[in-house]
């Protein structure tokens, strides 16, 4: 068979024409041109129908096999060894980006209609393998699939950190599931979970360590020593995580607990090795991304005294500091639009009574202003939900503030006995309260029970109760993807 050659030039342009083609095995039949407008975008191609004409087909693809190709040149081919491509005569080539070894061309036989077409793929080399596929376009739909719950655990009852998940599918909450899959514990203290590509990252304060997991299995991949990876003061306290561009931030106290200020630190998501690292305020915690930015907020664990939001430009890697009068125990930080939004926990007196406790708003400028009270808060996306339930106040309050009309109505969910998170899905919207359940015994809350969480519609509605999920909640991530189907969702 004639060799096909690998070229590093993508032709950019072209036509769709008729000709007829003619290989070195005499295939000969209609053709036309493949041009990046047909078989690159956000879409992958599913293989709904294949007829072998020559050669092998064992161990190269067949029928619902995908393949999804970018403008980069880069590709995740029906075959895992096909990796990278050129357009080259009007034919797709694909070859093994790491190794530069030949693998398919593809010829396009006919293009009916934009949603499939019937191509011709050649082997390469000494291959004689040729075969004739339907291809079905499928199109990106996002998807929630579940919650995952993180417990700090209870030190006092002897209870290490934890992580339940509730699956929509089946309804069930998995308790432990971290246990159950690895057959450990996440150890003392767990602080926060994030969801990155298709890894779970649960990062536990007490023990230095980020865990890296499978995001379907909680499988363990990796675990990550943050006092190995950044050094013995650098890596204390791991606190937060969010995943950008390739790489997980997170906070470290670092040297707060000598007077010092904490670090930001970053990592990739392949090699998990230490990228850089970005000194910021006293205690840092939470982290989120904004205008090309990461803001952190520095809580200055509650003292008052150096209390602010720092922020990263990742542009240039400068450090700034925003303070305020009314930044004076920021904790949770998240972005909405071009604004981002953080959790003040206010002060307490020396009876630990709360005040000043709720949600500001920092604008792209650096303006702080308070928008709405809270103790927990989340969002949605265009929608900030908050429990406000002061140490020492009155009760509880339940808030949701609308960011674009900038106004603020109660509402009361059912059946909350001591609320500890709150959170709302991004896809459908709906809102999850984990709640500590009733001590039977004190008629307290029972903070070395096991939570249970309640789930509503964005209207308030109740949905349904999840009995047995983390105990001592204190973080949780949707469990969200993209899944790819014929029909396209407008």
């Amino acid at each position: 068979m004639k060799k096909y050659l690998v070229s590093f030039a993508v032709l950019l342009m072209g036509t769709t024409l008729f000709t007829a083609c003619s290989d070195d095995n005499g295939t000969s039949e209609p053709s036309q041109k493949f041009t990046p407008e047909v078989f690159v975008g956000d879409f992958q191609w599913e293989i709904v129908q294949m007829t072998v004409r020559s050669g092998n087909v064992t161990g190269k693809f067949g029928q619902g096999d995908r393949a999804k190709f970018y403008a980069d040149g880069t590709c995740e081919g029906f075959s895992p060894m096909e990796t990278a491509y050129v357009l080259k005569d009007g034919k797709i080539e694909t070859y093994n980006k790491e190794s530069s070894e030949p693998m398919y061309v593809y010829t396009l036989l006919s293009n009916g209609n934009s949603n499939s077409i019937q191509v011709r793929v050649n082997g390469t080399l000494d291959d004689d393998f040729e075969a004739v596929m339907t291809l079905t376009k499928l199109f990106p739909v996002n998807e929630s699939n579940g919650l995952f719950i993180v417990g700090s655990g209870n030190k006092r009852a002897g209870i290490d950190g934890n992580v339940s998940y509730i699956n929509y599918t089946s309804g069930d909450v998995v308790p432990n599931m971290f246990r159950t899959v690895n057959s450990k514990t996440v150890g003392k203290t767990a602080n926060y979970i994030e969801q990155y590509g298709n890894k779970i990252y649960i990062v536990v304060d007490a023990e230095a360590t980020i865990w890296v997991c499978e995001k379907q299995t909680l499988k363990v991949i990796k675990q990550i020593s943050t006092t190995s990876l950044l050094g013995e003061t650098d890596g204390v306290s791991p606190r937060a995580a969010i995943g950008h561009d390739g790489k997980l931030y997170f906070t470290c106290y670092g040297d707060s607990y000598n007077g010092g200020n904490g670090i930001v630190a970053v990592m990739d998501t392949v090699k998990f090795e230490k990228q850089e690292t970005y000194t910021v305020g006293s205690y840092p915690d939470g982290l989120t991304l904004a205008n090309n930015s990461i803001y952190v907020a520095n809580s200055d664990y509650g003292n008052g005294i150096n209390p602010s939001i720092s922020k990263i430009d990742l542009g240039s890697g400068k450090v700034t500091t925003i303070k305020d009068e009314v930044i004076t125990n920021p904790m949770q930080i998240l972005t909405v639009g071009s604004d981002v939004y953080y959790l003040d926990y206010g002060t307490y007196d020396a009876s630990w009574n709360q005040t000043g406790a709720g949600v500001r708003k920092i604008t792209a400028d650096g303006t702080v202003s308070k928008v709405v009270d809270g103790t927990a808060m989340c969002s949605d996306g265009s929608t900030i939900y908050t429990v406000y339930a002061p140490y020492g106040g009155d009760g509880t309050h339940y808030y949701k503030y609308n960011v674009a009309a900038g106004s603020t109505t109660e509402w009361e969910p059912a059946d909350v006995f001591s609320p500890a998170v709150i959170a709302a899905d991004p896809i459908t919207g709906n809102v999850f309260i984990v709640s500590y359940q009733e001590n039977p015994d004190t008629g307290y809350a029972g903070y070395a029970l096991p939570s249970y969480t309640n789930q509503y519609d964005s209207n308030g509605k109740f949905i349904k109760k999840y009995e047995g999920t983390a105990t001592g909640p204190i973080s949780v991530v949707f469990n969200t993807g993209v899944k790819y189907t014929s029909q396209l969702t407008i």
